[in-house]
């Protein structure tokens, strides 16, 4: 979603190539990231072509409800959440693993955050092992 501020902020924002912008801009180098990027597509061409295939950047979907309805927390949680998920510390020298159903982790973690406080070898993210 693209929302200007009216205020002077002097945050960095990204801009597509050819535009201008009076901060600080960066030009996305797409031969970078060979994933195949994507506007539009119907259910049928996801599954046929990407579902747990290879990965697609989906693009302007921000106005899809439909899709926004499927990926929001309650969704999630009655579709997978009897569904066990690997966690890992966020401590940088721990390998320590740990599992729960994805219910309790959006319950425990998502809704209830962590604070500066929690030592980071209890503190445990969804980071990719799933």
């Amino acid at each position: 979603s693209s929302s200007s501020s009216s205020s002077s902020s002097s945050s960095p924002s990204l801009s597509s190539p050819g535009s201008s912008s009076s901060s600080l801009s960066f030009m996305i180098d797409h031969s970078v990231c060979n994933i195949q990027r994507r506007d539009t597509m119907t259910l049928e061409e996801f599954d046929h072509e990407y579902r747990n295939k290879k990965p697609v950047i989906l693009r302007n979907v921000n106005n899809n409800e439909d899709f926004a309805k499927r990926v929001s927390l309650e969704a999630l949680v009655e579709d997978y959440g009897s569904k066990t998920v690997v966690l890992s510390s966020s401590n940088t020298y721990s390998y320590d693993k740990s599992h729960m159903s994805l219910k309790e982790y959006i319950e425990t973690v998502v809704d209830h955050g962590v604070s500066l406080r929690d030592e980071a070898n209890t503190t445990f993210y969804m980071f990719g092992d799933n």
